[in-house]
């Protein structure tokens, strides 16, 4: 059913902060739309089969808990069996509707090899941080993977639409857009944020072909 036209998963970096990083850090689970495993136990080209989400977007999310080198280090471990994964550009800020900062973003790609000079790969990823991971007992972090084509004109920064670009979309027009699915949030599907400190945050993205009527795939239990 995934894979029927019309059907997509596209949260906006709110939403992957708030909603879904927010939520499973509190130990709310999210088994149809993203599923916890070790990032770094897989090469990038095996990931899209552990996703739980499956579409034709080339895109795909997971949660993973921080791998580090060693015990009391804050370095991260980016090697898998084929290669690693370097971090290219810089860290951005993710602010949510209010321009309140609330968490960053890095940018990955993907490498053959170990060696600082291994061959780049058309794999992408966007490795998502909350600013209130400290105060969880049990970390994690969200990551957006794609696998960009021959042809695909976006940088390795681009990682979907904002809250910014949504809502100047909302204003400039009142049409449909590919890019514009955002449902109201219902109080049943993400109430726990109502006692968090952003209660306004956007609820789950996801659409069956209407932007008005969201279904429960993404809901938690």
């Amino acid at each position: 059913m995934d894979n029927d036209p019309g059907n997509r998963f596209y949260p906006t970096e709110e939403q992957i902060i708030l909603h879904y990083l927010e939520g499973k850090m509190q130990g709310r689970h999210f088994p149809n739309v993203i599923h916890e495993i070790n990032i770094c136990n897989f090469d990038p080209w095996d990931l899209p089969g552990q996703a739980a989400w499956q579409s034709n977007d080339r895109v795909w999310f997971f949660f993973s808990e921080p791998d580090y080198k060693y015990a009391n280090s804050t370095r991260v471990n980016r090697k898998t069996k084929s290669g690693y994964w370097k971090p290219t550009g810089n860290e951005r800020t993710i602010r949510d509707m209010h321009g309140r900062e609330i968490g960053i973003k890095k940018n990955l790609v993907f490498r053959l090899s170990s060696s600082s000079k291994g061959a780049k790969t058309i794999w992408v990823m966007h490795e998502y941080h909350s600013n209130n991971a400290r105060l969880y007992q049990k970390p994690f972090v969200l990551f957006r993977l794609k696998r960009k084509s021959d042809d695909d004109e976006e940088s390795d920064t681009y990682d979907g639409p904002t809250h910014q670009m949504v809502s100047q979309q909302s204003q400039g027009n009142n049409q449909q857009t590919e890019w514009d699915p955002l449902p109201d949030p219902s109080e049943q599907d993400y109430g726990f944020l109502s006692q968090f400190l952003h209660p306004t945050a956007e609820g789950p993205s996801y659409s069956t072909g209407s932007n008005y009527h969201p279904n429960t795939w993404g809901s938690y239990y």
